[in-house]
């Protein structure tokens, strides 16, 4: 008997209820990239995302229910996806009842002796060094 991985995201309209976590994890939930909105947003006159306005996880949640569809149905192919990994930190957030970055930092990068690894809150932390992502030009 195969086991199936459970729905994830039971707040998104019917047609992304059958995303399941290992769609997530491969990037077949086919869920819009959220710098794909971001960037419509943005022509449309909505806000500006930037280092110093980073977009949050709660928002990122709210575009994606905004949205009329997925690209293709779950688990039929693959296509990079920041999305998922946005819902994946929502989903262990609300399972484990802690932050996100509080979950990376005692059950992963503490117990791996990666003193100096924390998941980067604008505002909170002073990251000296610190890397951005770059989309392709």
């Amino acid at each position: 008997m195969t086991r199936r991985s459970p729905r994830c995201c039971p707040a998104f309209r019917a047609y992304a209820r059958r995303v399941t976590v290992r769609h997530l994890l491969t990037h077949t939930s086919e869920l819009l990239d959220y710098e794909d909105l971001t960037d419509a947003l943005e022509r449309a006159g909505g806000p500006i995302y930037s280092a110093d306005r980073q977009i949050q996880d709660h928002e990122v949640l709210k575009l994606l229910q905004q949205q009329p569809r997925l690209r293709f149905p779950p688990g039929t192919k693959w296509a990079y996806s920041n999305s998922g990994y946005v819902v994946l930190g929502l989903i262990v957030s609300k399972i484990s009842g802690e932050p996100f970055a509080q979950f990376l930092s005692e059950r992963i990068f503490k117990l791996l002796g990666m003193r100096d690894t924390l998941v980067y809150v604008h505002g909170q932390y002073s990251v000296s060094r610190r890397v951005f992502g770059v989309a392709n030009a």
